[in-house]
């Protein structure tokens, strides 16, 4: 299951909220490209965050801050790195854009004769692959890919791949990670510390700490 097709370049796509970025979804990006460095010549990494019309896609969802500080506390952690880019694409739509139409997006840049695109995600959302929570989930694993990273407390990939028959048919686009070292950093966590008037350093960037707190983020 771990076998990655040609091409030998692999572009790693995190997608998302990011409310804000932490260093767990950092920490991904790099357990992902010391897993499967060997395997590939050239391993990139991309950040999208999600467009502002997902506030009412999901269910008016009121904490997600305005994009534009979203991809500006994207771009704050990832300053130092760089092979991670941040894809404001989402952010210029009209719409809030799905997954598939982001992934194909993303091979105008990035065509599938030279980049393996992989979805990076924790086997806890691989276990929700299904029609009738993902659009064109068929189209996604047949065109593209996952790095789907185990979690303490949750099935295994390979569990989670067996019980699922399309992700089954198509087992050899999934490529499975494990962290080094487990934790519970989210972005939940980071917004609630916040408006408790306490200090997140260490669970974000300093530079995204910087940004929160010269913008007044998250007090509310």
């Amino acid at each position: 299951m771990n076998k990655p097709l040609a091409p030998y370049n692999l572009l790693l796509v995190m997608c998302g909220s990011l409310n804000p970025i932490t260093i767990a979804h950092l920490r991904l990006f790099f357990d992902a490209k010391a897993a499967f460095s060997h395997q590939y010549s050239v391993i990139k990494g991309i950040l999208s965050p999600v467009n502002d019309a997902y506030r009412s896609f999901k269910f008016g969802k009121p904490v997600l801050i305005d994009g534009h500080h979203r991809v500006n506390m994207c771009r704050a952690a990832t300053e130092d790195i760089d092979w991670i880019t941040v894809d404001t694409f989402e952010m210029e739509q009209d719409h809030y854009v799905r997954t598939y139409e982001y992934l194909c997006h993303l091979t105008d840049e990035y065509p599938l004769a030279e980049w393996d695109i992989r979805f990076v995600c924790g086997v806890d959302l691989l276990s929700t692959f299904k029609p009738e929570i993902w659009n064109n989930c068929v189209n996604i694993i047949n065109e593209f890919g996952f790095v789907a990273f185990e979690r303490k407390g949750y099935p295994t990939v390979e569990e989670v791949v067996e019980e699922n028959p399309i992700l089954r048919k198509n087992s050899h686009h999934i490529l499975t990670a494990t962290s080094p070292c487990s934790n519970s950093i989210s972005s939940t966590v980071v917004r609630d510390l916040v408006r408790r008037n306490d200090s997140p350093r260490f669970l974000v960037a300093d530079r995204v700490l910087d940004y929160i707190n010269n913008n007044q983020l998250y007090i509310e």
